[in-house]
């Protein structure tokens, strides 16, 4: 992190779809072709970024199946339709590019529905809002204030 203690990273998420086609045709999964799989790639072009995520959400008619990664990378399932994958854990530093690839999500049932996948990252902001964390410091005091007063209403401290 920079002089001021403050870490500002600058995470640019790209997904590429893996394809045995055209580029240009849509990706069709179907009881043929089960297989969707896609590339990610997460590079930091500023300050260190701690605890990053990568999280994919898909449509019920998709399974994960596995994932291939570089080191830093550790994905799983945490939901029926939800792989998060933590990326460099616990660092990634500045410029530096963390890939998956072939992720593979393999299509359940022969119905015909439409595939939704859904690649995010989380917004820049610590998870836990400043708020948060200012009113349970607050809030932490003044407990800490009745327990004292409490001690000493009973002459804890006296000798």
């Amino acid at each position: 992190c920079g002089s001021d203690e403050v870490c500002v990273s600058d995470l640019v998420l790209s997904v590429q779809t893996v394809r045995k086609v055209s580029r240009s045709a849509p990706v069709l999964v179907s009881a043929n072709n089960r297989e969707l799989s896609f590339e990610v790639a997460v590079r930091n072009k500023k300050e260190n970024a701690y605890n990053t995520q990568v999280t994919a959400t898909f449509s019920s008619n998709l399974y994960y199946s596995s994932v291939s990664f570089t080191d830093g990378v550790k994905c799983t399932a945490t939901q029926i339709d939800t792989i998060t994958c933590q990326v460099g854990y616990p660092v990634i530093k500045e410029g530096l590019e963390v890939e998956t690839s072939n992720p593979d999500l393999l299509l359940i049932g022969h119905k015909q529905q439409n595939v939704v996948l859904t690649v995010s990252k989380p917004g820049e902001k610590a998870d836990v809002p400043v708020g948060v964390i200012a009113g349970s410091a607050i809030a932490g005091l003044l407990l800490l204030a009745l327990a004292v007063g409490l001690l000493w209403k009973f002459g804890f401290f006296k000798r």
